[in-house]
């Protein structure tokens, strides 16, 4: 989330981030504050787990055509 300049205003719900550095929790905040991951329930991300990439496409994508078709409000050119 650092290189598209995303950032959240609040923390994501998720209580299973437990000890994971500052820096790590502050771009899972700002992915989810941002509409590019939603967690596993409302209030679990398992950060740990193994991501299908299908599921990595789902976030890749936005993260190619931010002003096309998401929310993203990062100012930087993109491609």
């Amino acid at each position: 989330m650092r290189s598209l300049d995303l950032t959240a205003d609040k923390a994501a719900p998720f209580k299973d981030l437990g000890k994971f550095p500052e820096d790590i929790k502050a771009d899972i905040n700002a992915a989810y504050a941002n509409g590019l991951i939603k967690g596993t329930t409302a209030e679990t991300f398992k950060p740990k787990k193994a991501i299908p990439r299908a599921e990595m496409v789902t976030v890749l994508i936005p993260c190619m055509q931010p002003e096309e078709r998401y929310r993203l409000q990062s100012k930087r050119n993109f491609i």
